[in-house]
């Protein structure tokens, strides 16, 4: 099978790291630190605005993702769907509007998390158009615009659950990779 996984709040724990930086950004540039309770994403749960968002993501996101952790036993399942003969697609907003060698950037934590993949690309917000183009068979992503895109394209789409997602019960919502590894085994017996 063809598997298509995201990077940032799927592999990645982004939101762990960014959040941690938030309380130290706040703290540095003596501001209070505003959590609100209904948000979908980082910034709204921490009441920033897109100035707000804007200056802190110039500092943090490049460091984040080459500090950030890998999501728990994330390297052990995709190490096992690669050794069963599954192709793994990376498939990431991540690119250098964000910042110069993201692509780059994102090879080293990969490699540096013992994540292997077939392909990697980078920059595609239509994450459902690429999936069709390389004929993903079940996309991995916690982004619900990004799932229905992919749904909408016929692929069969995996919501790795999140705090940030969790208003959002569209789709099959799975919170560890044992899980999905379970789910793809069982998916790759019916093919």
């Amino acid at each position: 099978m063809r598997i298509g996984i995201d990077i940032d709040n799927t592999i990645c724990d982004t939101g762990t790291y960014l959040e941690k930086r938030i309380y130290e950004w706040d703290k540095f540039n003596n501001r209070e630190t505003k959590l609100t309770s209904n948000y979908k994403n980082i910034y709204q749960k921490f009441a920033y605005d897109l100035k707000e968002k804007e200056r802190f993501d110039n500092i943090y996101v490049p460091i984040m993702q080459v500090e950030a952790n890998a999501i728990r036993d994330t390297d052990k399942v995709i190490n096992n769907l690669k050794e069963e003969g599954h192709q793994i697609y990376i498939i990431s907003y991540r690119g250098n509007f964000q910042y110069e060698n993201a692509l780059e950037v994102t090879k080293m934590w990969l490699k540096k998390n013992n994540i292997p993949y077939d392909e990697i690309i980078v920059e595609e917000w239509d994450k459902g158009k690429v999936c069709k183009e390389n004929n993903i068979d079940i996309f991995i992503d916690d982004e619900p615009v990004h799932l229905k895109q992919a749904k909408e394209q016929g692929v069969d789409v995996i919501m790795y659950s999140t705090k940030y997602n969790s208003y959002c019960n569209d789709f099959n919502c799975i919170d560890n990779w044992n899980d999905i590894y379970s789910y793809i085994q069982e998916k790759s017996c019916l093919k």
